[in-house]
């Protein structure tokens, strides 16, 4: 257990430094390191087909991969079936390998979908900044979701700080795509856990 954790916690950390590189290097060494780092690489600047694919390929090669089966539970989950919805699955390993933080990760994505959820979705993305300070799709997803619940002044904070470290246009994009929804006059938030309001997301 002891030496497939430190395997899997330094397939973590190569996959988290993919996103400090411009897309076309993030790709070529993801391909150099495993299907599953194709497809989180994919995932993230939104080639979802290909993801799938590639999650199926890294399913193949080694389903028994926590990391593997969060890619599995998060592109191929069925939420219309609790005991094989993603948030079941992703639940089920983060218990099973709580010192992994990309489960964590991928539990705050889609927690973050689920209104009475968002509170828990940014406690968990805190944990992973705290863990991975300047991490980008935590970034993302912190700035999203406190948009979603209509903390405009922290969302803008979190947007900012991903601007200013995105090191590719495709993550500068998505801060941009995010600054422009809080300054439109008429963004109205979506209703849900007011919890978090207020607070410094930090």
């Amino acid at each position: 257990m002891t030496t497939e954790l430190s395997e899997y916690t330094a397939q973590e950390q190569a996959v988290s430094e993919l996103f400090h590189l411009e897309l076309p290097s993030a790709l070529a060494k993801a391909k150099s390191i495993s299907p599953y780092a194709e497809a989180e690489v994919h995932f993230a600047t939104q080639r979802f087909r290909t993801a799938i694919k590639r999650t199926i390929d890294a399913n193949e090669a080694d389903p028994e991969s926590p990391l593997v089966r969060m890619m599995v539970a998060f592109c191929l989950g069925q939420p219309d079936i609790p005991e094989r919805s993603p948030e079941t699955r992703l639940r089920s390993i983060v218990h099973e390998w709580p010192s992994l933080r990309r489960p964590k990760l991928y539990l705050a994505m889609i927690l973050s979908t689920i209104p009475i959820q968002r509170g828990a979705a940014l406690d968990l993305y805190r944990e992973h900044l705290r863990q991975e300070p300047g991490d980008l799709q935590a970034l993302l997803g912190v700035s999203a979701t406190l948009l979603m619940l209509g903390d405009r002044e922290q969302a803008a904070a979190a947007a900012m700080e991903l601007w200013e470290a995105a090191p590719t246009w495709r993550w500068a994009c998505a801060a941009l795509r995010l600054l422009l929804k809080l300054a439109a006059t008429d963004f109205q938030p979506q209703p849900g856990d007011d919890s978090a309001r207020g607070k410094a997301w930090r």
